[in-house]
């Protein structure tokens, strides 16, 4: 039978300067503080435990070497999920369902880093997944869903792999990028988010390729803010407003992509930013395929015209906008100074 940890003054366990712990099939229940806080540690198991209504976090792992949280049921606490700080290493995080948590599903920060695979985050009071200052996050084939904030957050020169998630239905963006990070964006279905599906922003960076970003109510993807992204082989389907929406001094390389079915455009080039792009599909836009702006800041972009596929194709429809006609589009750099900068451009 399980142990039953419940309505402690302090954490329900608190493990400090242990070499190997497991701690596995507890209940613990509405403890003043973390349902388990492991400090200074080498290995750490946790698994197979319940662990909810803890006036902090379920789970806070810090300091420590060899992390694996696998099976556990954390739900209604009121701070995060689990959280993961201060330098810890080589944690995974899988199998766990995580829902229903006042704060963040799981937060990394501090330096920390997480594999964090296979688990059901669902309806957390803030981020799903939140990787910042100075963290990094491996997050694979998790299902992401109706939370405050963002399904996934990364932040704060940090970085991410974001692969074959099913990212639906949170209160903002689906992936946030912001603050001088870096995110590898693959594979992953994102939808129906109140927001944008991808939200790269502040000096961020993005690789997205093979994803399905359909049905969210403002774009499909949106950059801003000196912002750069590479964007291949992606389908962005019935997003309410832009299926690409690049903006204040950002850049991107846009290639291969399947464009469908936006309110505003498929690709829509504004505020001093550039854009190349070649190949793919750009159909049914009630706007234009490709608008680049005449008006705040020059925009501008290098488009392969021959290699994509407008349907229906009306020349006066597909692009508008200052532009060069080029079969070989070059990576916004159209001054020549080797510098990929909306801005210098």
């Amino acid at each position: 039978p399980k142990n039953e940890i419940t309505d402690n003054m302090v954490d329900g366990i608190n493990v400090r300067g242990f070499s190997q712990v497991e701690i596995m099939d507890n209940e613990i229940v509405s403890n003043t503080d973390d349902g388990i806080t492991v400090f200074n540690f080498a290995n750490v198991t946790i698994a197979s435990n319940t662990i909810h209504g803890q006036q902090d976090s379920g789970i806070s792992v810090a300091n420590g070497g060899k992390a694996a949280i696998s099976g556990n049921t954390i739900t209604h606490n009121h701070n995060d999920g689990i959280a993961l700080l201060s330098r810890n290493r080589a944690t995974t995080i899988n199998d766990n369902s995580i829902t229903e948590n006042i704060d963040d599903g799981i937060s990394i920060t501090s330096r920390a880093q997480a594999d964090v695979d296979n688990n059901t985050i669902e309806n957390n009071g803030d981020d799903g997944i939140s990787v910042f200052q100075f963290s990094t996050g491996m997050i694979t084939k998790n299902i992401i869903k109706g939370h405050t904030d963002n399904g996934i957050s990364v932040s704060t020169n940090s970085d991410s792999l974001i692969s074959e998630n099913m990212i639906s239905s949170n209160q903002d963006n689906g992936v946030r990028v912001y603050q001088s990070s870096i995110a590898a964006i693959t594979k992953n279905i994102i939808e129906n988010q109140q927001n944008n599906g991808v939200y790269l922003v502040n000096k961020s960076q993005a690789v997205l390729s093979d994803n399905m970003i359909k049905s969210n109510i403002n774009n499909g993807i949106d950059m801003l803010s000196k912002s750069t992204a590479m964007i291949n082989s992606n389908t962005f389907r019935n997003n309410d407003k832009n299926g690409i929406l690049i903006r204040n001094h950002s850049t991107a390389s846009i290639k291969h992509n399947t464009i469908q079915y936006h309110q505003e455009h498929g690709i829509n080039i504004i505020r001093t930013s550039c854009a190349s792009v070649d190949g793919g599909l750009i159909s049914q836009e009630t706007g234009k395929g490709i608008f680049i702006s005449r008006s705040n800041g020059r925009s501008t972009a290098e488009i392969n015209k021959a290699g994509i596929i407008f349907a229906p194709d009306r020349p006066r429809h597909n692009i508008s906008g200052p532009f060069q006609d080029r079969t070989m589009p070059r990576d916004c750099d159209l001054d020549g100074d080797g510098i990929l900068d909306g801005e210098d451009n």
